[in-house]
């Protein structure tokens, strides 16, 4: 079939033809399976929707909810709880001061000042599974300060899947 269009170096081999019924079909299902399989997952939240204002202090540990999502691909992120819950199992980056894991605390950025403001900022690699839950929180009687310039984000973004 093809070696009339092109010389035979270029399709050594026979070539079969796919009627187009089959094609059609082959390609809806090509299509399924790529939507399911590819996860396309990323997301970065901020604190306060607007405005000015401290978060806490609280007795005990407490969970922060970001709750404007500028970003949420694949919405694994939760703006109403603050926790982003891992899709698929894979490589993910994730971003916060004091992350947590299903409960437990992966790593912390901390600064204690003499005098005047502060910042501090954390990233860490998780290999997370399907379902795992990360959350960023407030240490117990620690407060959170926030304005318009959205000082305070949780992001994140998965890398691959495994």
């Amino acid at each position: 079939v093809a070696s009339s269009v092109f010389p035979p170096s270029v399709f050594p081999r026979p070539v079969f033809c796919i009627p187009s019924h089959s094609l059609t079909i082959v390609l809806s299902q090509f299509r399924f399976l790529l939507s399911y399989c590819s996860c396309a997952v990323a997301f970065s939240a901020f604190l306060m929707n607007q405005g000015t204002g401290y978060t806490g202090p609280f007795p005990t540990l407490f969970t922060l909810i970001f709750k404007r999502a500028v970003t949420n691909i694949g919405n694994a992120y939760n703006p109403s709880t603050g926790i982003f819950t891992a899709p698929v199992r894979g490589e993910n980056i994730q971003a916060g001061a004091l992350l947590y894991r299903n409960g437990e605390k992966i790593s912390i950025a901390y600064e204690l000042p003499t005098s005047g403001g502060v910042s501090a900022s954390n990233a860490a690699s998780l290999l997370l599974q399907a379902g795992d839950q990360v959350s960023v929180r407030l240490s117990a009687y620690s407060r959170i300060y926030e304005n318009p310039d959205n000082h305070n984000t949780f992001s994140g973004h998965l890398l691959f899947t495994m």
